[in-house]
């Protein structure tokens, strides 16, 4: 072996070895968002699934450990709901299933924290839409090939049947598709898709109307008319105000599909 071959070579495999993380890295906030929608639980996978989540974050918190406590310092308000928790524990009637729900809880913080630390705003809503896309195309594959039973039938409503894939209420799986096409668009708004955007938002369409969920094609609707807003947006000096508009509209849709009482 030559001596530039043997000088290069620790190179190489330290360049090798941190693609492998970032892709595992990645993989795993695929995992996350898509096991956060509950898609594994009809498949029996949900406590499997959530485990690895569990062991991958540790892993990816202890690879950059000196840089993680900074992450928390920076989130430390948070820190407080999950602290009122634990204390919690001490007035609780039932306190082993608090403690245990609050370590749950704390448990989200760090994954929260350790994804919003690793990746940037553009690479997490790539990675909602790429995972909440691939749910949804799931739900259709796995329902009408017959792997599991995606229609439902309204007790309330006689022979009425809707949609709900791997989920199992009809509302869930219309608000995966309004998430699955907000990230859709901001992703598109950011890497500049506009074709590859219209053609998913446009494919869930269907898909939202077969789960008879009204709640769900309101928020799409909504979600839809900032779509010319959006590209406006993707000049560089409004990205600041597209990602702040992003969140917004995903934490009003968040909002209205658990407070809204409709069908």
């Amino acid at each position: 072996m030559s001596t530039s071959t043997y000088l290069h070579t620790p190179a190489r495999t330290v360049a090798a070895a941190t693609r492998w993380a970032n892709l595992i890295d990645h993989c795993l906030l695929l995992l996350i968002i898509a096991a956060s929608t509950g898609c594994f639980v009809k498949l029996g996978l949900g406590s499997p699934v959530w485990g690895v989540i569990y062991l991958g974050t540790l892993w990816g918190i202890a690879r950059h450990a000196d840089e993680f406590p900074s992450a928390i310092l920076s989130a430390l308000p948070l820190l407080v709901f999950p602290t009122i928790c634990l204390i919690s524990v001490m007035w609780s009637v039932e306190p082993t299933l608090t403690l245990r729900h609050t370590f749950q809880y704390l448990f989200t913080f760090l994954i929260a924290i350790w994804i919003g630390s690793r990746f940037t705003p553009t690479e997490i809503f790539r990675a909602l839409a790429i995972a909440l896309v691939g749910c949804v195309a799931l739900s259709v594959a796995a329902s009408f090939g017959g792997i599991i039973e995606g229609f439902k039938q309204d007790d309330y409503a006689g022979a009425e049947r809707y949609f709900v894939g791997l989920y199992g209420q009809k509302n869930v799986m219309g608000i995966t598709i309004v998430y699955a096409a907000i990230g859709t668009l901001v992703t598109g708004a950011l890497i500049n898709r506009k074709l590859l955007c219209i053609t998913l938002v446009a494919a869930m369409l269907p898909v939202l109307i077969l789960t008879k969920s009204t709640t769900a094609l309101l928020l799409y609707l909504i979600a839809c008319s900032f779509y010319p807003a959006l590209w406006f947006c993707t000049q560089v000096r409004y990205r600041l105000l597209l990602i702040i508009g992003a969140v917004v509209t995903i934490l009003l849709g968040f909002f209205l599909s658990m407070t809204l009482d409709i069908a």
